[in-house]
């Protein structure tokens, strides 16, 4: 095991089995301080300079993206840009016929599929059914990338059920709420490239998902905003995605900013080890009231996330 990686698992050699000494202890530290510093500085750099690299979606994802960008399509041009992904074709009609969407009269073919969830529903599930392939490609950071996917559609599933709520516009809803964390898959894809080239150059090896917790912090909300740049997503989008922390209460005509905020708040709490606590947070803080979302009902979303999680992971699994 390389020095990086020693200096974070502690598997440096001590004096007495489960003893470390002082110096060693000082000098493992140092060297993780040290690569901590290299990789933020990497990273920082690939930033300024626009090297970050989005994650590679399958072409279906981006074509339909660009097709319904224009008012001007037809539902047959829809089917034909989905059918060319055996993969994608089969995962959709699953979807479409599980509780998620209703589960009514089975549909066997896509243009029965588009006539029923409609064309944007179809758009976000194609992307969201892409954007899992794509994340959970690399099998050494599986677990990682399920976890983020799994906050992704929870939060994505959770969003547009507020808007639904508020019968504001949901046309951005879902997408906002799956892509608001993307600067994180981006991360440990940036790190994954950022090993190989350390290790290459300098002969300096480290564990990518040691560092995994500092990168996100620091870094996820200005590299989700570099992809929805580079992807060209619409301006609502873009502001989920910078914003999901910090929502700009007075810029956020159709309530797609605050609703993902809500709903990244929402997913965490209830997910996370200490819900009931999380949940009196949210309440004490009078988020629903700070952003003017009219009378919904915290204990009603709460349910909504729990309901929403258990369908979405059953959709997509």
């Amino acid at each position: 095991m390389d020095t990086a990686t020693n200096a974070r698992s502690g598997a440096a050699k001590s004096p007495q089995p489960g003893v470390w000494d002082i110096s060693d202890m000082e000098r493992q530290r140092r060297i993780s301080d040290a690569m901590l510093k290299t990789i933020r500085k990497q990273v920082t750099d690939d930033i300024r300079a626009d090297r970050i690299k989005p994650p590679l979606l399958p072409s279906v994802a981006t074509d339909l993206m660009t097709l319904t960008s224009n008012a001007e399509f037809e539902i047959p041009e829809v089917v034909g840009v989905i059918e060319h992904d055996q993969f994608i074709t089969a995962s959709l009609l699953k979807v479409a016929n599980s509780a998620y969407y209703g589960r009514r009269a089975e549909v066997t073919n896509l243009q029965a599929a588009v006539m029923r969830m409609g064309v944007s529903n179809v758009r976000d599930l194609v992307f969201a059914i892409a954007f899992r392939s794509t994340i959970l490609r690399e099998e050494k950071y599986r677990l990682l990338m399920t976890t983020l996917w799994e906050h992704a559609l929870t939060t994505a599933s959770v969003t547009r059920k507020i808007i639904e709520f508020r019968s504001l516009d949901a046309s951005h809803a879902f997408l906002a709420g799956l892509l608001h964390d993307i600067g994180k898959p981006t991360l440990v894809l940036s790190l994954m490239g950022i090993a190989k080239e350390l290790e290459k150059r300098k002969q300096i090896t480290f564990e990518p998902q040691d560092y995994v917790p500092e990168m996100f912090e620091a870094f996820h909300v200005a590299v989700g905003g570099l992809i929805g740049a580079r992807w060209n997503l619409p301006q609502v989008m873009r502001q989920a995605i910078e914003q999901h922390h910090e929502p700009d209460l007075d810029n956020d005509p159709t309530g797609t900013v605050r609703a993902v905020y809500l709903a990244d708040r929402l997913t965490n709490a209830v997910c996370g080890p200490n819900p009931e606590q999380c949940i009196e947070q949210i309440e004490q803080e009078g988020v629903l009231e700070r952003l003017d979302l009219g009378p919904l009902n915290l204990e009603r979303l709460v349910a909504e996330v729990e309901k929403a999680r258990e369908e979405a992971l059953a959709a997509f699994a």
